[in-house]
């Protein structure tokens, strides 16, 4: 999940752009576009800096309290940038998502160290790497989609149709 909030959505960055820079009063589009970019660079990077505090967090006050944490931060955040209506505060809402995604990245090896034996960890270690492949393929193919005449409202935007307006 964490993968795929970060670079998921670039799928739509086009549409995404168009939500918050319309094309009627921001002329400028690949100036809009490159705005729009700095929502999943910006998430990717809090993603890898957080791994900072969370680990020792993590050794300081133990797995499960990070796990609360970071999954209650996680899922107010992504709340936070679903309803979001302006461009900074949308921003802000991927920074902190990123910063709290951040924890799953060291929290999977760990939690794998404590449940399997060792001659299974190395089966369960590569199944995270494959598991973010496969969410990575299925953004791909989650591109069709987005595309799809069916997915879009009849004002062409991808967003509005996803909040339920």
């Amino acid at each position: 999940m964490c993968n795929f909030l970060a670079a998921g959505p670039v799928i739509a960055i086009v549409e995404i752009a168009e939500t918050f820079f319309p094309p009627q009063i921001y002329p400028d589009v690949p100036g809009s576009i490159s705005k729009t970019a700095y929502f999943f660079t910006t998430t990717a990077l809090m993603q890898g800096v957080s791994n900072f505090f969370w680990m020792p967090a993590i050794n300081k006050w133990g797995r499960r309290p990070a796990y609360v944490i970071s999954f209650i931060g996680y899922t107010a955040c992504a709340i936070w940038a679903g309803v979001a209506t302006s461009y900074g505060s949308e921003l802000a809402a991927r920074i902190v998502t990123g910063f709290m995604a951040g924890s799953g990245e060291c929290l999977a090896p760990l939690t794998i160290s404590d449940l399997w034996f060792l001659h299974e960890r190395g089966f369960y270690m590569a199944y995270v790497p494959t598991k973010d492949v496969t969410n990575n393929l299925v953004s791909i193919l989650a591109s069709f989609l987005s595309e799809s005449p069916a997915v879009l409202s009849s004002t062409g935007s991808s967003r509005s149709t996803t909040r339920g307006e």
